[in-house]
């Protein structure tokens, strides 16, 4: 191929009025296309805000349920030093009345550990709960101001 062929560009059989109008026609057609695209994303993307909202406020809404139903740290505090004497008393029976003290010792202070890094870790999860639910809705706020 010669030189002078590489850059030459072959017109088509119509006129020019023609052919502009067949890439404008083109043109609109893509632009129609990519309206059309960008409207769909952004359907979709408003119904997923929606729907994260929802289940952001469902979230807030039980973990509010809950905290409202969790004992204030120094009622917390008081049961625990009641349950506390408590088992410290039936601890105190049980050696007086079995031979076998310390594996019953051992096996009821391994059950209040238990409990209590359940309720460590239930505290710790609803709290993160909470964390995530309001950085949730901050978000959503903050991409509909945005928007």
């Amino acid at each position: 191929m010669k030189e002078s062929e590489k850059y030459h560009i072959k017109m088509p059989s119509v006129s020019l009025q023609e052919y502009i109008e067949m890439k404008m026609d083109e043109r609109d057609r893509r632009y129609e296309d990519r309206f059309a695209a960008k409207s769909e994303i952004s359907r979709i993307s408003d119904l997923a805000s929606e729907r994260a909202l929802a289940l952001a406020e469902r979230s807030v809404e039980r973990v509010s349920g809950q905290v409202a139903d969790a004992m204030p740290r120094s009622e917390y505090a008081g049961a625990h030093k009641s349950l506390v004497d408590a088992l410290d008393t039936h601890i105190k029976q049980e050696v007086l009345n079995n031979l076998n003290v310390q594996d019953r010792v051992d096996e009821k202070l391994k059950t209040i550990n238990e409990r209590l890094d359940g309720m460590n870790k239930w505290l710790i999860g609803a709290l993160g709960g909470v964390t995530i639910a309001l950085i949730m809705t901050l978000v959503d706020i903050l991409v509909r101001v945005g928007s």
